[in-house]
């Protein structure tokens, strides 16, 4: 499985060629298909961030296939809401954990 990649940051190019680095936020794998969720990685918590959902090969870790390279636009709008409820999950417990700590 790719968690190991949870937390990383991984540097993509732009169409016009800048580097952009992302943080991967979540990873899992769907039917034999490993996929990624990332967000820009200079975003401040005052701003919106842009969920990015990418598809990834684990046996060669440089290969993202960007949402243009995807043949299926329901796979990428199925995938988006299973990372979306994975993450609020998330943060909804992250969330939970502080409030208890006081």
């Amino acid at each position: 499985m790719d968690e190991y990649l949870v937390g990383s940051v991984v540097p993509l190019e732009d169409e016009d060629g800048n580097e952009i680095e992302f943080t991967v936020l979540d990873a899992l794998e769907y039917e034999g298909v490993h996929y990624l969720a990332l967000e820009k990685a200079d975003v401040s918590l005052d701003e919106p961030s842009e969920l990015l959902i990418m598809k990834h090969d684990p046996e060669d870790e440089d290969v993202l296939l960007a949402v243009d390279a995807w043949d299926d636009e329901e796979e990428y709008d199925m995938m988006y809401q299973i990372f979306c409820e994975r993450l609020d999950e998330a943060w909804e417990e992250e969330d939970g954990e502080e409030g208890g700590e006081e």
